[in-house]
């Protein structure tokens, strides 16, 4: 199966009835597919990255020699090597992968595994696939955003209450023990969500469970503070140095991807991506963004192809 998958769907657009009984209907075909770009800065724009494949949610192993994605639009997980070759699809349907996420040692690919009638969980493939270990969330709580400790000991997860309208306290992130696998809820971390470790294993950064505060966390010390306020943040991102956090934002003027300086606390306008197409991913429903190695956004720009057809039914 290619990662180039596209999917075909029809919508019925219209149906006129003459006096002769003629029946005709117009339907929408549609071939849905996407395009990752990352933002060139000197050219002020985005273009193809990894020659523009129809996926997202991409991740690079902290090596930067191996890549893992989720294709589009059937979220299934692949990975191949950061050239683009050497791919492996490590997942089959009906699963719908989200958020992969490489171990520090390169060799395994946690990722959030819901599958049609149950809870969602956290899954762990092997680079070269296989066995499929899961990992059950406690109670009725659905996990996101699993994220690989720096010792690879353990996992960084966002829990969140059944439904869309849950108490801040019922936001917490929690780390899972790989050996004793046991659940801990992480201090402060009630109340937050999307947890990514930095690069450089230093710090740790959230969302506030209301999407409008990044706060931050300085390992070493157990010392929470709040790095940036926003309207209604969205899929949090790290410079692969480790001196900014990347997230998406809601403008006067439209959405926009910002970055603000662990140094500074100063944030600042990366690029403006008003009318720009961009999908919707699966699990979310929202558009998904990351970064690239040289610190570069990264979308996946909506190139689907639509076309109208009149179909005519002549009736008795």
């Amino acid at each position: 199966m290619s990662d180039l998958a596209r999917s075909s769907s029809s919508r019925l657009w219209e149906v006129g009835v003459d006096g002769t009984g003629l029946r005709q209907l117009f339907v929408v075909g549609e071939q849905q597919r996407a395009q990752l770009q990352h933002f060139d800065a000197k050219a002020q724009q985005f273009v193809p990255f990894l020659d523009g494949i129809s996926a997202g949610e991409i991740e690079f192993s902290r090596d930067g020699n191996w890549v893992a994605y989720v294709s589009y639009p059937d979220s299934l997980l692949w990975r191949s090597r950061s050239d683009g070759g050497d791919k492996l699809q490590l997942t089959s349907p009906p699963a719908v992968v989200s958020m992969p996420r490489w171990s520090s040692d390169g060799k395994q690919v946690v990722y959030v595994c819901p599958l049609p009638g149950r809870t969602p969980r956290i899954c762990i493939v092997s680079r070269d696939g296989g066995a499929i270990e899961e990992i059950q969330p406690p109670g009725s709580l659905s996990p996101d955003d699993p994220q690989w400790s720096p010792d690879g000991k353990s996992l960084t997860i966002a829990l969140y209450p059944p439904g869309i309208n849950g108490k801040a306290q019922e936001y917490p992130v929690v780390q899972y023990d790989l050996q004793t696998k046991q659940f801990t809820t992480l201090a402060g971390g009630v109340g937050t969500l999307g947890p990514r470790w930095s690069p450089d294993g230093r710090y740790l950064s959230v969302f506030s469970a209301d999407t409008t505060k990044v706060m931050l966390l300085e390992v070493s010390a157990g010392k929470w503070s709040e790095l940036a306020t926003g309207t209604a943040l969205q899929y949090p991102n790290w410079s692969p140095d480790s001196k900014y956090v990347f997230f998406e934002d809601l403008a006067p003027d439209g959405p926009e991807i910002d970055r603000v300086s662990l140094a500074s606390h100063k944030k600042e306008r990366v690029v403006l991506l008003k009318g720009i197409s961009r999908v919707d991913t699966p699990d979310s429903g929202a558009p998904w963004n990351g970064v690239a190695p040289d610190g570069s956004p990264l979308i996946m720009r909506d190139v689907s192809s639509r076309e109208l057809y009149s179909l005519e039914l002549q009736l008795p």
